[in-house]
């Protein structure tokens, strides 16, 4: 039983807690947590400054019959906990760990008077709350006007009216002005007197009901904004990757992919909002994403991964567990990973799923499948110049199809689709955005009016978008989602919640010495430090600077520095299309890169101590990847000029453009003696084969058989490369051109990125260094 002395509402910092309706509220806005985080917060509260024991949180948790993994289940409780407060473990704010003991409220807090809330409590009875079924949180202003004694309590109302200075009369209505029947004594109440103090009651309680109902207006009218109160809580904060989730027909169950408690396999998981309930659905030791719900909330379709080859099965198993079934075996080659290729139409009856077309070179199309019959039947044709359609989401009714449109150069725009009520394709599909980078995971809004989207990089930085699918509007981001890489919205129809993914990694340059001789290699240096994404390095021709790649400024943008990492210099202001990798001129004056514009990529200049860029190539075309000749006369690029890509060259002060190889090619790089020029061709994913051809054109001849990454370098007496023998493990291989044997630098144990660069003195390396990936799901709540 609770004592009559507990403090009911209690505040610290900008959080105040109500422990009477088990509510969190920071800056006078409700925050959603779950009931066990909540609970914990109000231990830790009930003794501030003091430990409270593992043993105790569990007593108070779960009850002595309850069977459940308790470590695991209060560390993730407490996880959520310092989630919701914004809190840290390394450096706490508010609940400090005490290894093997339990946790202590370290933030100072301020308890409100309890006779205070029990006196509120009298001015509205049990069950006559108001505001109390909204949902929301009320301003300070609006509770200190709800809490307020009746008028008659005021302390000498009646008294400061009577002692008024001045009296106007008022003879037309027979009353002077202190509210009295003209040609009687003050003392003497008549009828008028009294049905005049009892309008002034009434209007004054009119007053506070106007107040009132203007505060309620405004709180409700709050309601519908969606920008105006929206905060992400944490649904889930499980070691490893969460991913692409889905919710449940009525909106009260997510199904996801999770690599699992020890990160060894993706698999599909369910968990009931409101609840820390986890539930496995799929074990199989294949990779297990991409979860759809259907519509009449018995099955999940998922794809299962088969091999590295990107051959993939369309699979479905009941929502409760049970055995699952194939519907059919795809080629998903050219596809984006695990992004999400698969939903349900409203129907029931077909499954759109992004796969590859029966043509090999052809890109992956969005096609319609019956789960039943195993009927397929194509939906999207893409054009030249596009790598896959994915992200395929139907309309609530059923009539349109939105998606995301990959091109060669590496960035995304939604489409959108109507198709017939016998889901044939009703003319050509219609761009909504023109955001010139990863735009991608669209989802609808229940009016059908409204489209939420990602934007940004996939890997590095995305936030959330929404805009009308009438192409009314342009695109607003998401207020919540601006510090955050947010991805795979998914937005229930039935409660107006969403959740999306954020996720994490880190990727910073690092410095490998080349060592001499039979030298032991040094351990690898970083060099240039920082929480958001770092790639593409490459050195000045003087080895004094290195120009790259990186989000320090909330998008990517190409930077240069010192070669220890000091003085860096922001070169680009892009503000959202995403740059290709840096390149300079022979004399270091200048940067050349690629940049996505128009849906195409075009090459530009920019000065490399800073200055306006200049754009090269005006072509409806992809230019990517481009490098100077060692004389500066020449640019080299890829473009898909021809229709596949092949590299070509142009004069550097303008004219036009020369095709060099003729079976397919990018990222060309120039021999010291400049009569070879090497270039890659893919092979899979992450790897290509090296080629090289005589500058003047000639006899093509491969060199490396496997390039990962895209990470090598021409020196004068050979190539450096990177390899990956295995997932867990990158190779730096130096290839003699002169004896055509290879011999090992360095070997990485970490993922090694995007960006590899030599040193002028053949000294060092530079790298990209990758760190773990860690994503959760957040839920909003109303969103609207």
């Amino acid at each position: 039983m609770e004592s009559a002395d507990r403090p009911m509402i209690i505040h610290f910092g900008v959080f105040e807690v109500d422990l009477r309706s088990d509510e969190l509220f920071k800056d006078g806005h409700k925050i959603k947590i779950q009931e066990q985080p909540f609970q914990i917060l109000a231990a830790l509260l009930e003794h501030p400054g003091e430990v409270v024991t593992r043993e105790e949180l569990q007593h108070k948790l779960w009850p002595e019959d309850t069977f459940v993994d308790f470590d695991h289940s209060l560390n993730t409780a407490v996880r959520l906990l310092r989630l919701a407060l914004g809190d840290a473990a390394e450096n706490p704010k508010f609940v400090e760990t005490l290894p093997r003991k339990g946790y202590r409220f370290i933030y100072p807090v301020e308890s409100a008077d309890p006779r205070a809330a029990e006196a509120a409590q009298t001015c509205h009875p049990a069950g006559q709350q108001p505001f109390e079924s909204s949902g929301h949180a009320v301003s300070s202003e609006a509770t200190e006007l709800l809490h307020s004694p009746p008028l008659s309590q005021l302390p000498h109302a009646r008294e400061t009216v009577q002692a008024q200075p001045e009296y106007h009369s008022t003879p037309e209505l027979g009353i002077d002005g202190r509210g009295f029947e003209l040609g009687t004594e003050p003392g003497e109440e008549t009828e008028l007197n009294k049905k005049h103090w009892h309008g002034w009651a009434v209007v004054t309680l009119g007053v506070l009901m106007v107040a009132v109902g203007t505060v309620y207006w405004m709180i409700r009218r709050g309601a519908t904004e969606p920008e105006s109160a929206l905060f992400p809580v944490p649904f889930t904060a499980y070691p490893g990757m969460e991913w692409n989730p889905s919710f449940s027909p009525d909106g009260n169950q997510v199904a996801f992919a999770w690599t699992g408690e020890k990160m060894d396999n993706w698999d599909i998981y369910i968990k009931q909002i409101g609840t820390e309930s986890l539930r496995r659905l799929t074990t199989d030791p294949h990779v297990d994403c991409c979860p759809a719900w259907s519509p009449d909330v018995q099955s999940i379709a998922f794809l299962r991964f088969l091999d590295h080859d990107q051959r993939a099965a369309v699979m479905m198993i009941p929502a409760n567990g049970g055995r699952e079934r194939q519907v059919a075996a795809l080629r998903m080659m050219n596809t984006e990973g695990f992004s999400r290729m698969l939903c349900w139409h409203p129907s029931g009856k077909w499954l759109a799923v992004s796969c590859d077309q029966d043509s090999a070179d052809a890109p992956a199309a969005i096609f319609l499948l019956s789960p039943e019959t195993h009927e397929k039947h194509r939906l999207t044709l893409p054009p030249k110049g596009v790598r896959v359609d994915t992200n395929p989401a139907f309309s609530p009714d059923g009539r349109s199809l939105v998606f995301a449109r990959y091109f060669e150069g590496d960035t995304s725009e939604i489409y959108l689709l109507r198709v017939s009520a016998g889901l044939l394709p009703e003319g050509e599909p219609r761009q909504l955005t023109s955001m010139n980078q990863d735009t991608c995971f669209p989802a609808w809004m229940p009016d059908g009016k409204e489209i939420i989207f990602a934007s940004g990089s996939k890997s590095h930085a995305c936030r959330l978008w929404r805009i009308p699918v009438s192409g009314s509007n342009l695109p607003r981001p998401l207020p919540f989602s601006s510090e955050v890489n947010g991805l795979a919205p998914a937005i229930s129809l039935e409660k107006h919640r969403l959740v999306y993914t954020v996720f994490s990694m880190e990727s910073n340059i690092w410095r490998c010495e080349i060592p001499k001789g039979e030298a032991k290699p040094e351990s690898p240096q970083r060099i240039l430090a920082s929480t958001r994404v770092q790639e593409n390095v490459q050195y000045s021709p003087d080895g004094k600077a290195i120009a790259y790649c990186a989000w320090a400024s909330g998008s990517e943008e190409i930077w240069v520095c010192d070669k220890n990492g000091s003085n860096p210099l922001q070169l680009t202001h892009l503000g959202g299309p995403i740059p290709g990798p840096p390149r300079w001129f022979p004399d270091g004056q200048k940067i050349i890169f690629a940049l996505a514009s128009r849906g195409e990529n075009d090459l530009y200049a920019i000065p490399a101590q800073g200055g306006e860029m200049r754009q090269l190539t005006h072509t409806p075309f992809n230019e990517l990847n481009p490098s100077y000749s060692r004389n500066g006369k020449w640019i080299y690029f890829g473009s898909d000029g021809n229709g596949e890509f092949q590299v070509w060259k142009m004069p550097t002060k303008g004219g036009d453009a020369v095709q060099v190889t003729q079976k397919g090619g990018s990222h060309p790089q120039e021999s010291i003696d400049r009569k070879m020029l090497f270039y890659l061709k893919p092979i899979e994913p992450d790897l290509d084969e090296l080629w090289k051809v005589p500058v003047e054109g000639g006899e093509e001849c491969r060199v490396l058989e496997k390039v990962f990454r895209w990470n090598f370098e021409v020196k004068e007496h050979g190539i450096y490369y990177a390899s990956q023998p295995d997932p867990n493990m990158t190779s730096f291989l130096f290839y003699d051109l002169a004896n055509r044997k290879t011999k090992p630098i360095a070997a990485i144990q970490d993922t090694v990125g995007l960006g590899f660069t030599v040193s002028p003195d053949e000294q060092r390396i530079l790298y990209i260094q990758v760190g773990n990936w860690q994503s959760d799901l957040m839920l909003v709540e109303n969103f609207r």
